[in-house]
């Protein structure tokens, strides 16, 4: 679990890394302070499906995105709450292009899809739902 804090009150939603399920849990005041399990997420957008290639297994992803390159259209199966770099960097691998332009698809990745972060605590991932201010 993340080891940031809350204030009274606050929701925030945490993936499980393993089982991919989502959870929500609420910030609680009592005994200093934890994140106490509100429900678990039973909703969301509709999948997309993905053929599968070499390094993305065929399957359901949050999102597969339509990115053009030099006149050919590439697909790029995305799931929120994995590291943008990490997909990023396989993704240009595979399709041959150069990983000058990881910065370039991390932000499509950003600008397409939910703002979900990616925390890592002690070798393990959980997701985060970014505030905006």
């Amino acid at each position: 679990m993340s080891s940031r804090r809350g204030k009274k009150g606050t929701i925030t939603i945490f993936r499980n890394a393993k089982t991919n399920q989502a959870f929500s849990y609420l910030w609680n005041e009592e005994a200093g302070g934890y994140w106490e399990l509100h429900g678990e997420v039973q909703s969301g957008p509709k999948k997309k499906t993905y053929k599968g290639d070499k390094i993305f297994p065929k399957g359901e992803y949050d999102y597969v995105f339509e990115i053009e390159q030099e006149g050919r259209t590439y697909y790029l199966p995305y799931n929120d709450g994995q590291s943008q770099w990490e997909i990023a960097e396989k993704f240009l691998k595979i399709n041959g292009i150069s990983l000058n332009c990881i910065p370039q698809i991390i932000q499509h990745i950003k600008t397409h899809s939910r703002n979900l972060d990616v925390v890592f605590k002690e070798r393990k991932s959980v997701v985060q739902e970014k505030k905006t201010s």
